[in-house]
């Protein structure tokens, strides 16, 4: 009595229809998905800076140093004091900016823009504060794409931070 035994598997022919669908679906659901629009990067190039500006004023009360924030056309950075450096500011975080030049950020601090402020105070150095105390210099940084408003950081003196959309209306 011999039994026949049947170690049949899967033919190239079937997994390849199986691999075949599996690409087909995922690149309908790719497809789907929503670009990255000039809009949502500004929103949360925004909301990477509200989330950053914490964690930048607890290092600086831990330091007990001076710590800054120099705000670019196209994105930002972080600074802290430091009278070895040749401009008296080390940078301790890298340009965060978002892919291209789409999102053009607008600061105002005491009713002055950045552009309006003089060449030599805006080169190497920071235009804000981050106080060993605590304290931050309070601004208003608006992101742009196409020279329309996407959303507005507010920061006050006590570090409190609001952003806001550009399509909301604070009451």
């Amino acid at each position: 009595m011999t039994r026949a035994t049947s170690n049949r598997g899967f033919t190239l022919i079937e997994m390849m229809l199986v691999v075949a669908i599996i690409a087909t679906a995922s690149s309908l659901v790719v497809m789907a998905l929503p670009a990255n629009s000039p809009q949502k990067q500004g929103r949360e190039m925004l909301a990477r800076l509200a989330d950053a500006i914490p964690v930048q004023r607890m290092e600086a009360m831990a330091q007990g140093s001076l710590f800054g924030l120099s705000i670019k056309a196209h994105g930002y950075q972080f600074m802290v004091q430091d009278p070895s450096s040749s401009h008296g500011w080390r940078v301790i975080s890298a340009l965060e900016q978002p892919d291209g030049e789409t999102i053009t950020l607008q600061l105002s601090q005491q009713d002055l823009l950045l552009d309006e402020s003089p060449a030599d105070e805006r080169d190497n150095k920071p235009q804000l504060l981050l106080f060993p105390g605590g304290e931050v210099t309070p601004f208003e940084l608006r992101a742009f794409a196409q020279k329309q408003a996407i959303a507005t950081l507010i920061v006050s003196e006590s570090g409190e931070m609001q952003l806001v959309d550009a399509t909301e209306t604070t009451p």
